[in-house]
């Protein structure tokens, strides 16, 4: 089962995906978590997303901090952006 709560959030598929905040959204994939604001994760699992403007795509593990502002990460596994505008 997916989640949706906040303000404006999607999930499209996938299972056990979370989006909370305002206006995020997750593109399939599995257990991925956004819970800040125009957040989005498209597939891959275990990602999680807590700043504004972050985006995970695919991978396993992969996180943006909440320091991570408009930050992103592409793909592996275990990777982090923890700066702002980080490209990982």
């Amino acid at each position: 089962m997916n989640f949706a709560g906040g303000h404006h959030n999607s999930v499209s598929g996938g299972l056990r995906n979370t989006a909370k905040g305002i206006a995020s959204s997750i593109l399939g994939g599995s257990r991925n978590i956004v819970d800040g604001n125009i957040d989005a994760i498209v597939g891959g699992m275990n990602n999680t997303v807590h700043s504004k403007g972050g985006i995970v795509i695919g991978g396993l593990k992969n996180k943006v901090t909440k320091n991570g502002l408009y930050a992103t990460v592409v793909g592996g596994d275990s990777r982090e952006a923890t700066g702002e505008t980080d490209t990982v």
